[in-house]
């Protein structure tokens, strides 16, 4: 039985938005007296900055593709937590989750935003239509709502789903992403329809197409699109260039399929998966939607879903974790997990032993730590009835080329110690780190937004979802 994993406690208070920049050599300001000798680092630590608590508030984050802007949740006291983009290149932060009416939206499901980091879409939750402050035609029962924001013009669209024969408050939104363009849209939506009686929870994935100048296009990819039997909706990825969407599709059979998103129509190149494969992949692609990295095995494997499994690319597995008390061998049930094959395609990332790791998507060339501590090691895991990974890391996201990364962490050993004297004959040993300072507020590229006004408040409890009733 695979071992779950946690972040500590205590930690809490202290989580951080590290940005990392592709370097070749680790930064002086890395180390640390009498520390072990530093290893080769990937990547240098840039930037923090404060995130919720990830044990009440699941880790939200996403990279455009050029890697200059972050996605993120960013705590506002009592209040709840807001959308926000944080500019890499300065450290300006702005408020993104705005709905129809200029107003911070107080609970958001998920986001994504374009390659260039104009545009965001974010999945939205309340109360009711009313509560997500939806036009007075909606239907009043709406409990989740798709926003698209142009941070250029100021402007939030509300992303509608379309007419299915049913009640739009029947159905349930969740998960999305966003093309490179920000054209293109995917999220998954459940088909709760007459015709799909016979299916315990019939779902799909709703492909909307955002023209500039006119109304947006919807297609929905069904279940009969999906598997014969009754399909369950794993996971979903769009291409970089919006052309291409990947399905995770769980049921009799456990299949990777590629649809046109434009159409919705299937195409080919679907991939049969192993139960391994299939639990551990997260949605990616690379830019032409023909290849995606599957974790779950020893080695990360770039599948090309075009050509076959024969040309696939099995990539090197590391066989030590380098843990501050020393090198120690992986578990047998430690393998990679949260693999991504960047826009690129020519590195991946994935997570392993609580920490994110990259490697070339080639074959022969080993992974490195990018999330390691000061002297490129991590922590050592706390034993007991749950193993405990200390820097542990939530959710990580890195820009197409693989030159940018950013993560979500609850560790405070990215900070630089302080360095005191004991004696002139004594070397000097790192001071217990102290929090990151959150970076001061800066003018952002874009036109920034008007005044932010209070908070809302999180409402009244969500009402019950009503259903479809159909004769017998």
């Amino acid at each position: 039985m695979r071992t779950s994993f946690r972040a500590l406690p205590f930690l809490v208070g202290t989580l951080v938005l590290s940005t990392v920049v592709q370097l070749t050599t680790v930064p002086q300001a890395a180390l640390a007296a009498e520390a072990a000798d530093p290893l080769a680092r990937a990547y240098h630590i840039d930037s923090r900055a404060e995130v919720p608590d990830l044990q009440i508030h699941p880790g939200r984050l996403a990279l455009s593709a050029d890697g200059t802007t972050a996605l993120h949740l960013s705590p506002r006291g009592d209040d709840p937590p807001l959308l926000v983009a944080a500019d890499l290149r300065d450290g300006g932060e702005e408020v993104v989750g705005i709905d129809l009416e200029g107003l911070p939206v107080a609970q958001v499901i998920d986001a994504a935003i374009s390659g260039d980091g104009r545009t965001v879409a974010f999945l939205a939750s309340g109360s009711n239509a009313a509560d997500l402050r939806l036009p007075a035609s909606a239907d009043p029962f709406i409990q989740e709502a798709i926003f698209v924001r142009d941070r250029l013009t100021d402007a939030t669209v509300w992303v509608q789903v379309p007419d299915l024969g049913v009640p739009v408050s029947y159905h349930t939104l969740r998960k999305l992403a966003l093309s490179a363009d920000g054209r293109r849209l995917a999220a998954e939506l459940s088909l709760p329809l007459p015709e799909y009686d016979d299916i315990t929870s019939p779902e799909g994935v709703l492909l909307v197409t955002l023209p500039a100048d006119a109304a947006p296009v919807s297609h929905v990819v069904r279940p009969e699109d999906l598997s014969d039997g009754e399909p369950d909706v794993k996971g979903f990825a769009l291409s970089g260039d919006g052309k291409v969407l990947a399905v995770n599709v769980g049921g009799d059979e456990r299949t990777l399929l590629r649809f046109d998103a434009a159409s919705g129509d299937r195409l080919p190149g679907e991939r049969e998966l192993t139960q391994a494969q299939h639990t551990a992949w997260t949605p990616n692609l690379d830019q032409a939607g023909r290849r995606t990295a599957l974790g779950g095995d020893a080695g990360v494997v770039v599948a090309d879903l075009v050509t076959g499994p024969s040309a696939d690319v099995t990539l090197a597995a590391s066989g030590t974790v380098p843990y501050v008390s020393g090198d120690a061998a992986f578990p047998s049930d430690d393998l990679p997990s949260a693999a991504r094959l960047s826009a690129d395609g020519g590195t991946v990332a994935f997570r392993r032993a609580g920490a994110v790791w990259t490697q070339p998507a080639q074959a022969g060339r080993a992974p490195v730590l990018v999330s390691a501590g000061l002297d490129g090691r991590i922590a050592d895991p706390l034993p007991g009835e749950m193993a405990t990974y200390p820097d542990y890391v939530n959710a990580y996201a890195m820009s197409g080329d693989a030159a940018t990364l950013t993560f979500l962490s609850a560790s405070t050993a990215f900070v630089a110690p302080a360095r005191t004297r004991r004696s002139p004959r004594t070397s000097t040993a790192p001071s217990r780190p102290t929090p990151p300072r959150r970076p001061g507020r800066r003018t952002p590229r874009w036109p920034p937004n008007p005044a932010r006004p209070p908070s809302p408040s999180r409402g009244p409890p969500r009402a019950p979802r009503p259903r479809p009733t159909t004769s017998a």
